[in-house]
This record gives C-alpha cells, structure tokens and sequence, in this order.
C-alpha cells in the first residue's frame, strides 16, 4: 500500500514538475540573459566618452610653452542593474597661443575585466579672468562594445598663488554619440553585438582637485569627481572617479 501511495505520489510531482517546467525555464533564461546584459554592458550600456578630466587649475599654458600632464585613476558608475568599475591612465599635452589661449589634446585608456576604451579628444582652452577658465573639446573614443564621437563644454575656477597647495574646481557637460562597432578592441571571431550601438549619453561632472607644487615647472595633482550618467532610453546613474599624477610647464618659469 505504501509502495501505491509512493508511485502516486512521485507521478503527482512528475507531473507537477512538467507542467511548470515551462512556466519557469523562460522566466529564468530571461533573468540569465539580463544578468549577462548587465554584467557585459555594466561600462558600456552607453557610448563610450572621451576624456573629461580637468586636471589643474584654471592657468592656461601661456604664449609659446607646453603643458603636459600624467595620471592614473579609477571609478564606477552604480547603475541598478550592475556596479561597474574601471582603471585606467590619462595623458595631456597643451601649447599656447596667446596669454590666454591653448590648443592640445587628451587621451585616455580604461580597462574594466576583459574590456577596454581608448578615447581621444581635442580641447581649446580660454582665461576668462585670474580665476576664471571655460574649455571645449571634440573627442572620439573605441570601446569593446562601442564607439562614439562627443562634444563637453567646461568651466573652472581655482586659486592661483605660488604657494605649495592650490584648489580648483570645475564643472562639465559632455553629449556623446554612440556608433556601432569597434576598431581597436576588434577581435577574430564576429560578435553579433557589435552590430547594436551603444545608446547616445549625457554625461555631468564636477570635479574637485588640489594642486601641490614639486618645483617651479611642476606639480603633483589630485582630483576627485562626481556626476551623472544618462543613456538615451535608460536610468541614469552616479558616477565617481579619484585620480592623481603630474603637471608640468616646458618654457616657463612654471605654474602661477
């Protein structure tokens, strides 16, 4: 009787497991599929931005000298669905045309997991007063899963006194336009996703940064920042990044 009872019992379940078998295997693959998404777009569920660091007070380079910066960093940006992370370097190099004009370019690499971005961008920069300093760039930068073409306006205002520590801060918008594809970080097998374009994206950051002088012609930077980013179509998200290097002026007699 026992036995009866048992072998009914285990056709119940048997039956029971089929019929929800596949009421929940879609829902799961669904959930495994999300999670996947999250996880390899947690960087790239957006178009990918050129360099947006401020990296220094508001000083020009000044008429006929060069300023070249060097730094390292890293972030994250929380969105809901995925946290993610990155590390990477940053490079500037600025000469300038008149007392209150530079011209010169950024370029930054980022390495989050098994993925990469490079981006690059071309920047102008005008003193508006002794404390005062607003900036424009066109950049382009190549993701793993992307790449973009962007424009940022900036303004900064700091301190500027031959003193050891000087501060500044700044504020920057940048709008960023997503393109299938990649160039740099292609690889020999075809990904299908390389066909979808990372959603266009608003980026906003204020950076907070202290300068402290090494030398005549150069100095140490810190900078920290926090801001927002916006996919066309998706939530926001805050950001955050904390980097540190090197400032110099060729040609001077070095930062004010």
């Amino acid at each position: 009787m026992t036995g009866a009872f048992t072998t009914a019992d285990e056709a119940v379940a048997s039956t029971y497991h089929a019929a929800m078998r596949p009421r929940f295997r879609p829902h799961v693959s669904l959930l495994g599929v999300l999670a996947l998404a999250a996880l390899a777009s947690g960087c790239t569920g957006f178009a990918p931005p050129p360099p947006l660091f401020t990296y220094g007070g508001p000083e020009t380079a000044g008429r006929g000298n060069s300023e070249v910066a060097l730094g390292v960093g890293t972030g994250v940006a929380l969105f809901t669905d995925a946290h993610s992370g990155a590390s990477g370097w940053f490079g500037r190099y600025r000469r300038g045309i008149s007392a209150d004009w530079d011209l010169g370019v950024d370029v930054m690499g980022l390495t989050r997991t098994d993925a990469g971005t490079l981006g690059l961008k071309l920047a102008a920069r005008r003193a508006l007063a002794e404390r005062w300093r607003a900036e424009l760039g066109f950049g382009a930068a190549d993701d793993s899963d992307g790449k973009s073409l962007g424009v940022d306006v900036g303004v900064t205002w700091g301190t500027v006194r031959r003193r050891p520590w000087n501060l500044y801060a700044s504020v920057r918008a940048a709008g960023v336009k997503g393109y299938a594809g990649n160039v740099i970080f292609s690889s020999d097998t075809p990904d299908p996703e390389d066909a979808i374009a990372p959603p266009d994206t608003f980026f906003g950051v204020l950076g907070l940064g202290a300068t402290g002088r090494l030398s005549d012609s150069q100095e140490f930077v810190f900078e920290v920042g926090v801001g927002g980013i916006a996919p066309e179509g998706t939530k926001g998200a805050p950001a955050f990044y904390v980097s540190a290097g090197l400032r110099g002026i060729v040609g001077s007699a070095g930062p004010e």
